[in-house]
This record gives C-alpha cells, structure tokens and sequence, in this order.
C-alpha cells in the first residue's frame, strides 16, 4: 500500500515560534504520544493524544518553566512519566518530570550546568538512569549521569571534545550497557565522533572523514545492521549521508541524497531509513516510500526553512478495516508557528505497536 497522508491538522491550536522544534514522545502502548514546546513567550507547554483520531487535550503549562521563545524542550521517557530538560532563559540547566495527565514537580538546576539560553540538551537512557550532554557558553561537550530523582553527578568533559556555544550533541545508546557514541561538529565544520560509557570513561574524538559543513550544524544517526547511519546538511544545502562505525573508524564514502535541499547545516530527522527535512521552499519533505523520486513533499505539509520534524511510527485500526495499517506521524511548526501533526497512512515499518478504537 502507498503512503498516503492525511490532511495536517492543529493540535489543539497550540502555539510555538516558526522553526522551533517539537518534542513529541510515545505515551504508552497505544497509539497516544506526548507533546513539548516554548511558546512565543518562552513558557513551557504540554499536551497529550492520539493522532490517529485528531483527540488532543488542551495545552498546559509545565510547572510554569521557561525558556527562550521556541526553545529545545528535551522529554525522555522516565518509567511512566517524562524526565524534561532545558535552558533556561540565563542558559542554565534545568529539569522537572511528569506526565501531561498530571501535575509536573518543580524546575530543579541540573548541578548549575550551563549552555547559551534555549540550546539543545541531549538525554538518553542508560543503566537505568540518564546520560546528558551538552555544548557549553564556550563551545566545550560536557555530560552529567544521574536522574531526577536522584539527582545527578557534577558535570565533566568529554574527551575535551569542543564543538560551537551551545551546538547539538548527537547521541546513541543502542545496545543495553553498551557504549553511548556521540556526534558533534566543531568550529571548523568536522563532523567528530566519541564512545563511552557514562559517566566519565570516554575515548577519543575521532573525525569522520570526507565532508565539512557549517560549524555547529546538526548531525542525525541511528543504528541499524551493525553500522551508524549519519546525515547532515552540507554547506550547499545537500543532505548527505554516511554509513561506518567509529569502533573500527570505517566509514563509507559519503553520499548525496539527491532532490531536494534544505538550509545549511539544519536537521535532518532520521526514522528508521526514511529521512525528514523541511526544504528552502519549507515544503516537509521524506524519502519514505518516495522511490523512484527520491524525495515526496508531504501534501500541504508546510514550514519555515530548515525546521526540524519529529517523525514517529505506529499503527491503527480505522473504522471498516480487518488488519491494523502503518502510520506514520509527524510533527511539527507551521509557517506561523502553529503546532502540527499529520498522519501518513500505508507505511510498512515493523516492530511498532498497534491499537484500537477506544484504547
């Protein structure tokens, strides 16, 4: 079956600034998903529901947390809540955890740690607690390990990896216990990789050959048959990708995904295969089930230039139907910052959960 996407609709008219990214993470089993953003005014917001159905609660604030207008609001599962994290207006580190169906606790500092105001914060499971990383006010990858309820460990650095003030870390922990392999882009534009174990036994930076691009720009990766699949945004607007494996320090030779071209050094969302971006035209483009063209538009699907798109999967039962179809959900900001979500239907992904009307 074809993907095929729906109409992109509002989540429940909530807000956020043009470009700003949209945290959206899987609520449970079925088919529900949590929401983070800044408001235009820098106040954190949460909703929660299905979007196969359009169901979506009203926005609530987050323990009254702020951060930049269209801030990175980090959310991680946390048992069966959230752990959130964020900068805060001054650049410092915070946390709270909750769920949306109920009260968040308060913003606590994360042991003072410090990056330019509104800046990315990466968190990923590890061991039963959290590895999180950071580009600091000068450029330097720091991490603390611990969770928010009992509490975390001082800051350290990373190898003395440096990237740009308050840069993305990329990081991955795909096996349980194994190393957390970390992706940055330094002042130069080299795209740098490091392993580890959190919390302070790291090995070194090693480059990935064969490309620079702007400094500070977003790399995406995930992990798939025994390799890191990365891709970035070169200088040209050409979205690129590598695949290799910094435990051997083999990569491929780069590659161009050919089609379209998004702002230089922006984000490109990886889901399994299919890769996300929104393009200089802001049209929301994927390569999911786009062959022979390489690259499908998202019907009406329309952003700033550059802005990130959180792509999640599942799949649902619809009204008449015998067998449960594919989705696949996006979200994002509108070209008027407009928090939104559109449901592509018929996309063969495998391992995702399916649910029922009325779960």
């Amino acid at each position: 079956m074809p993907l095929m996407f729906q109409t992109p609709q509002s989540v429940s008219e909530g807000r956020t600034t043009p470009g700003a990214p949209v945290s959206a993470v899987s609520w449970g089993t079925t088919g529900r998903f949590a929401l983070f953003v800044a408001d235009p005014g820098g106040g954190v917001f949460t909703t929660g529901g299905w979007p196969s159905s359009g169901e979506w609660g009203p926005w609530a604030t987050v323990s009254e947390g702020s951060t930049t207008p269209g801030g990175h609001v980090t959310a991680v599962p946390f048992g069966q809540r959230f752990a959130l994290f964020l900068a805060n207006p001054n650049g410092v580190v915070y946390m709270t955890g909750g769920d949306p169906g109920a009260p968040f606790g308060p913003w606590v500092t994360l042991r003072d740690g410090s990056t330019l105001p509104g800046a990315p914060i990466t968190a990923v499971p590890f061991n039963d607690r959290f590895a999180v990383f950071l580009a600091d006010p000068n450029g330097g990858i720091y991490t603390a390990y611990g969770d928010p309820q009992n509490d975390f460990g001082n800051w350290t650095s990373v190898s003395d990896g440096r990237a740009t003030p308050g840069a993305r870390v990329t990081a991955l922990a795909p096996t349980i216990g194994g190393p957390v392999t970390l992706f940055i882009v330094d002042s130069a534009g080299g795209i740098f990789t490091a392993q580890g174990t959190p919390p302070n036994n790291w090995g070194q930076w090693q480059p990935v050959p064969g490309i620079t691009v702007a400094p500070g720009a977003a790399v995406s990766a995930s992990w798939e048959v025994g390799s890191f699949h990365i891709a970035v945004v070169d200088g040209d607007g050409a979205i690129r990708a590598a695949v290799g494996n910094p435990e051997t320090n083999n990569w491929q030779p780069w590659v161009t995904v050919a089609g379209t071209k998004a702002p230089s050094g922006s984000l490109v969302t990886k889901l399994g295969n299919a890769l996300f971006v929104t393009d200089v035209d802001g049209r929301v483009m994927t390569t999911a089930d786009a062959a022979p063209a390489g690259w499908l538009a998202v019907p009406e699907a329309r952003a700033a230039p550059g802005t990130p798109i959180a792509a999640e999967a599942t799949s649902f039962l619809i009204e008449g139907a015998e067998t449960p179809q594919a989705a696949l959900t996006l979200f994002y900001a509108d070209v008027n910052g407009g928090v939104t979500c559109v449901v592509g239907l018929g996309w063969e992904v495998l391992d995702i959960p399916t649910i029922t009307p009325g779960d």
